[in-house]
């Protein structure tokens, strides 16, 4: 049985963990340390066909010639890969299907109507590119403690490419939204997207 629950942004008791492996732990709280975040337990298995299904997605951009679009640290396979636990994740978390990279497909979305940004650490933020959509709905995803993946938040492309999130540390200008300003993600109740996700395009 899969084990959803929404937790504060503080590191978890022992209680807590041993609470969350036998699941005992499946209500939302908000101890006042910031928006809470929703947390996924994936299964080894589906973390292990996300990593598949992101090195596959790797492998096809390479035989199209294709050059990653934003110079970071990860390297490109990583950046797939973490990609693709997010949108696992997510998927997950909202019943709908992961297209996983193995169908020589595009979506308006990385998972429905939906953009993941995956990060690798739990301190991470939100990454916004100066061309991402404005009326899209990001989505931060944490996976710095898998098989547990933490949907920190989610914020719209126009709220999040503020001046004052505008970072050119990294070598590649973009902006980081703290997730101190996300909106709480809710799967029951989730944010909703004027991008229309029934368009696909070979």
């Amino acid at each position: 049985m899969c084990i959803i629950a929404a937790k504060s942004r503080r590191l978890a008791t022992p209680l807590r963990r041993a609470s969350k492996l036998f699941g005992l732990l499946g209500e939302m709280e908000n101890t006042g340390d910031g928006p809470r975040s929703f947390v996924v337990r994936l299964t080894w298995a589906e973390v292990r066909a996300a990593v598949y299904g992101g090195v596959d997605r790797h492998v096809r951009a390479l035989a199209r010639g294709r050059q990653p679009r934003y110079d970071a640290a990860l390297s490109a396979w990583d950046y797939d890969i973490v990609g693709a636990i997010g949108e696992r994740a997510v998927s997950k978390a909202l019943n709908l299907y992961h297209h996983d990279g193995s169908l020589d497909l595009d979506y308006d979305g990385d998972i429905g109507r939906y953009q993941v940004r995956a990060r690798s650490r739990n301190d991470y933020d939100l990454v916004l590119h100066p061309n991402d959509l404005d009326d899209a709905v990001y989505l931060l995803v944490l996976l710095g403690g898998l098989p547990d993946a933490d949907i920190a938040g989610w914020c719209y492309g126009r709220d999040g490419k503020q001046p004052a999130y505008w970072q050119t540390f990294t070598g590649r200008p973009c902006y980081f939204v703290p997730r101190g300003v996300l909106h709480p993600f809710d799967p029951a109740n989730p944010p909703l997207s004027t991008i229309t996700a029934d368009r696909i395009t070979p």
